[in-house]
């Protein structure tokens, strides 16, 4: 069966702040929405500043606070159009000065970047596909399905919470230890309920070729463990977010108010205790993470170490029990449950899946639990305005539909012509890439053979696949055929599921693709040792036909060969040419890539984007790595150009990083994002480079300017 990677080591090229639909990157990465049906889009607010004139968004509330050694104006307001900024002295701001003085958030965004520009014309035309009733197709027929149910407030309203009951409903019954066991093992809660654990189907680590099911612990509220680290155990107001959404539901199902707030608070006290035997965002991308994920382990010996949590017996359940390989992804995990598991917290324990499920679905039930959901997102957020419902319901196909959108898109609006030019570039800049690695004279020959057989044996998903997605015999019916929205979830759950059961105790497929087609994204698949292109970004700035060579490399160049250099990074590394989790270095050469990389490291963790947001050069090394080697490889693609104009490389390059965001979003991202904030993608990289000082004539005392004995370099 075609369906969509599911696994931890993807690496993309950006996070999807703008992307509603999207898992988010902390609280602050989603957008809000607030009941509006109707409301302006994005480009209608560029469209009226077009007519009007230039409008600029200075506020001195938000004035920029001084950062080192840059100031970071991508925060929303914070750029005064009347500052003088040179280019040698921070790249990104003088470049995109314009942008970022009268480019609006658009309303429910709480970030904008060109990739949510590009984002959006993707979501104008499936949308206008979706609401274009003459036309019809069995994938289209399914999402615009979706999209009327999301759109029967009528039907959700009369339903109220009805669905959330039915989920609930059992485990606010369980009096023992064994009745909650007995709920978190049925079906109905493994389909649509929120356990303390997860599971998932997909390739082995040790073994590419085959599949295996991984163990590991359920989700937070507050999203990274490593938060409640710095919170006092009854301190869970620190995020009202949940407390206020989540308690408004919680007394609509009858709760006193008193009875809501201890639920809560149950919840984040629980999260808090087991969050202490769970990896942070920052461990996940240590050095030493995949090592300590990579826990091999047998179904009977998960039950040894489970206690009376029923994990095993979950498995089981989900018909995941018959399974030949098991890793277990945190054993510390598994060892706290198995210590709290028990009557002592059982009230703890239910109001945690309680609560999460109220958050997980409030978006889904009616128009008052939809608003009260959002109207708080927003005001945590700094976000003005909502999006209208049509641009919600897109959001919520693209969250749980999104194979489906993806083969909407390719099917209606995919282009072979860019697919074989996109081909075609990314084999010569793989073939400039193989070049850089012959050329590496830090490495051993041994090593580098091995890279190159490496990067040779690199899988090329470029656009769309070339194969439709097999959805079985999945149907969702419409209002109009007496469905529902949580009919619908079901369905989708249903298919999901057995999706991966099918997979169980089989060989991966080669051709599985990493990322869904109509997402403006690209992304590297360790496990897969292959390299995504979305068909979605080939578009607005970042590619089309009538470019010239400098804004090719500055564009769609520099993101093919960031995806290129994933596979050689320090998480990449790690990796053998089969995808593989195997080393493939000499010692002595690790030793010194690990150097290299180190100082990078190093040099991110002394930047504060503010005088209270620091960066984590562990957080953010892989893609910093990528974006660097990506930048590198261009460079050089660009010396075999008669007259190449590297000002107009540079510059378009810095324009495809440009963004805004609130402070809070801004830091989500540096603590939680594994991509340097985008000003950092630009300033950090080019101030690399040789060709950067001699096209701008940066010396020292600019700051843009860095000792040569003190710039990185990784390959």
């Amino acid at each position: 069966m075609k369906r969509l990677k599911s696994t931890a080591l993807i690496y993309t090229l950006a996070a999807a702040l703008f992307l509603s639909g999207c898992a988010s990157q902390g609280p602050g990465s989603v957008p809000a929405q607030t009941g509006k049906e109707e409301g302006s889009s994005p480009e209608d607010e560029n469209t009226k500043e077009e007519e009007t004139g230039p409008v600029y968004y200075y506020d001195e509330e938000y004035a920029a606070e001084e950062g080192w050694p840059w100031t970071d104006y991508s925060v929303f307001r914070s750029m005064d159009p009347a500052l003088e900024i040179s280019e040698k002295d921070n790249f990104y701001a003088a470049v995109n000065k314009d942008w970022l003085t009268t480019t609006p958030l658009p309303d429910g965004y709480g970030s904008w970047d060109a990739l949510a520009e590009q984002q959006v014309k993707v979501k104008t035309s499936l949308m206008d596909l979706i609401e274009d009733r003459s036309v019809s197709a069995p994938d289209l027929d399914m999402a615009r399905a979706y999209y009327d149910l999301f759109m029967d407030w009528e039907g959700r309203n009369e339903q109220g919470l009805e669905p959330l009951k039915e989920i609930i409903g059992p485990l606010q019954e369980a009096e023992t230890l064994e009745e909650m066991s007995e709920y978190i093992c049925s079906y109905d809660t493994i389909l649509a309920g929120i356990q303390p654990l997860t599971f998932y189907v997909s390739t082995d680590l040790e073994d590419s070729e085959w599949n295996t099911v991984y163990l590991g612990p359920g989700p937070l509220l507050l999203d990274d463990p490593g938060y409640y680290r710095q919170m006092d155990d009854g301190d869970y107001a620190y995020q009202p977010i949940y407390t206020e959404a989540a308690a408004g539901i919680l007394q609509r199902l009858g709760y006193s108010p008193k009875d809501a707030e201890r639920a809560v608070a149950n919840c984040f006290y629980f999260e808090w205790l087991i969050s202490e035997s769970m990896m942070s965002v920052e461990e996940s991308y240590a050095p030493d993470a995949i090592e300590r994920m990579n826990n091999h382990v047998t179904l009977e010996e998960i039950r040894e170490a489970e206690g009376d949590f029923p994990a095993a017996e979950v498995l089981e359940a989900a018909g995941m029990g018959k399974s030949d390989r098991y890793i277990l992804l945190e054993p510390e995990w598994l060892e706290a449950m198995a210590d709290i598991y028990s009557l002592d917290y059982m009230e703890e324990i239910r109001d945690y899946m309680i609560v999460n499920d109220i958050i997980t679905y409030m978006t889904l039930l009616d128009r008052e639990a939809y608003d009260t959901y959002y109207q708080t997102i927003n005001s945590i957020n700094e976000i003005d305005g909502s999006l209208d419902d049509k641009e919600a319901a897109y959001n919520a196909m693209d969250k749980y539909m999104n194979l489906v959108l993806a083969q909407v898109y390719f099917h209606n609006f995919g282009d072979e012509e860019s697919k074989k030019e996109i081909t075609d570039l990314i084999d010569k800049i793989v073939a400039y890439y193989r070049t850089m690695l012959e050329g590496e004279d830090f490495l051993s020959e041994k090593t580098v053979d091995r890279a190159v057989e490496k990067l040779d044996a690199l899988r090329v998903q470029a656009a769309y696949p070339e194969e439709d997605y097999d959805f079985g015999d999945a149907s969702i019916l419409p209002p109009s055929q007496g469905g529902t929205l949580m009919q619908a979830m079901h369905t989708i759950f249903e298919v999901n599921l057995n999706s991966e059961l099918e997979m169980i105790n089989q060989k991966t497929d080669p051709d599985e693709w990493s990322f869904p087609s109509h997402r403006v994204n690209a992304a590297y698949d360790s496990s897969q040792n292959s390299i995504c292109i979305t068909a979605a970004i080939l578009g607005g700035s970042y590619y089309h036909k009538d470019m010239t060579p400098e804004e090719l490399y500055g564009g769609i160049g520099t993101i093919i060969g960031h995806e290129i250099s994933h596979a050689f990074d320090t998480s990449g590394a790690l990796y053998d040419k089969d995808g593989c989790y195997k080393n493939w270095w000499e010692e002595e050469d690790y030793t010194a890539f690990r150097k290299r990389a180190d100082d990078l490291i190093s040099y991110f963790d002394e930047i504060y984007p503010n005088n209270w947001t620091k960066c984590s050069g562990e957080l953010v090394d892989t893609e910093a790595i990528a974006d660097l080697c990506g930048v590198k490889c261009m460079l050089a693609m660009a010396r075999d150009i008669e007259d190449f104009d590297y000002d107009l490389f540079f510059k378009s390059y810095a324009a495809n990083w440009r963004s805004l965001y609130t402070s809070n979003i801004q830091y989500f991202a540096a603590s939680q994002d594994s991509h340097p904030l985008n000003y950092l993608r630009v300033n950090v990289i080019l101030q690399q480079f040789d060709e950067f000082y001699d096209t701008y004539g940066i010396t020292e005392g600019d700051g843009m300017y860095l000792a040569p004995e003190d710039r990185l370099v990784i390959w």
